[in-house]
């Protein structure tokens, strides 16, 4: 594998690492619902603030700001409601429940309870055309390359977390992982990153990598643990 983390200076491309690639379209938008992008669509409203705790969602209205016909949408705010990121009382509208404001750090909150278990578990077992790609891309997401580094840091998160989870020989942990991830993708395209914040999250996925790489599931288990921790010290 290649760990030569010497930076390089070229645009981001994630083709270049097409075992990744595949792991990370698993859940492509082309396999998506409209009624899943709706609900994309809502949730990310929530997320931004547009949509406060105690928001009464009236289907018309949102379904004319959406731009979809009302069966989509209601399909939408059904998955809502059964996340519990909606509650839907008896012939009212929805309203975003206030557990809702709190959903991406109790998302946090549950990956510290798996992730950890499943870096441990992919310690040593992930195939070798996937870490090579996340070698390449962990040179190429180094905070020393300034053509492109927050872009491939991002990717970099989205890819190891997601190969740890394909590699973790559980597929139950692997779904839950992939859907809060789902979520994390949303919280990327609403707020803003910082460059720290960033660079600090890189050090600790390569510090996992490695780990994970030479198979030492403690020590994946406790740089997991670490990042995980720090995550949800920030965001508290």
């Amino acid at each position: 594998m290649d760990t030569n983390l010497k930076p390089v200076s070229v645009a981001f491309r994630p083709h270049r690492y097409p075992a990744l690639q595949s792991i990370l379209e698993a859940d492509a938008d082309a396999t998506q619902t409209l009624s899943d992008r709706v609900g994309e669509q809502i949730l990310r409203r929530i997320i931004s603030g547009d949509f406060p705790a105690g928001t009464p969602l009236n289907s018309s209205d949102l379904a004319e700001a959406l731009g979809v016909s009302r069966t989509p949408l209601a399909k939408a705010l059904t998955k809502l409601t059964a996340d519990g990121i909606l509650i839907q009382p008896r012939k009212q509208p929805a309203i975003v429940s206030t557990a809702a404001v709190d959903w991406l750090r109790q998302t946090r909150e549950f990956r510290r309870l798996l992730e950890p278990d499943a870096a441990a578990r992919a310690a040593g077992q992930i195939d070798v055309e996937a870490l090579n790609d996340l070698w390449a891309l962990a040179r190429e997401a180094s905070p020393a390359n300034a053509d492109s580094w927050e872009v491939a840091a991002k990717y970099f998160d989205f890819a190891l977390h997601l190969t740890i989870a394909e590699y973790c020989g559980n597929q139950p942990m692997k779904v839950a992982i992939r859907k809060c991830f789902a979520y994390r993708r949303l919280a990327y395209a609403v707020a803003e990153t910082r460059e720290v914040g960033l660079a600090k999250d890189y050090e600790e996925h390569l510090a996992i990598l490695e780990a994970v790489s030479n198979g030492q599931s403690e020590l994946a288990r406790a740089s997991m643990a670490k990042h995980l921790d720090r995550a949800l010290n920030l965001n508290t």
